[in-house]
């Protein structure tokens, strides 16, 4: 298991009057943020997932949302978030030493619930 943190991202709109009152309210459901950590993954592994990362277009996001995936919560089995996406234009790795062994960290957004 590698090492990661999952968290809520919510988006609130606010309007403020002459009088300086506020007005808020959600302008969409609470969505997961999620930070994977991989380290000494092997050369073949890496570049599976550098595969998934090109197919998935890194952080484009079309209208359809044809190019989004579904992860897994590590922590709650049988609870999937739906519609996700890479949080990053670049795909980087680390080589640590011999041993074709890489460090890489994946960060993903939910685009919707």
């Amino acid at each position: 298991m590698y090492p990661g943190t999952i968290g809520r991202e919510y988006v609130t709109d606010v309007v403020q009057f002459v009088n300086d009152a506020e007005q808020r309210w959600a302008a969409r459901q609470m969505n997961a943020v999620f930070k994977l950590v991989y380290t000494g993954v092997n050369s073949y592994d890496v570049n599976i997932m550098r595969e998934f990362f090109v197919s998935k277009k890194g952080r484009l996001v079309d209208s359809g949302l044809t190019n989004t995936f579904t992860i897994a919560d590590p922590l709650i089995p049988g609870t999937p978030y739906n519609y996700c996406y890479f949080d990053q234009d670049d795909f980087t790795t680390l080589c640590m030493g011999a041993g074709n062994r890489y460090n890489f960290v994946l960060q993903i957004r939910q685009a919707r619930s």
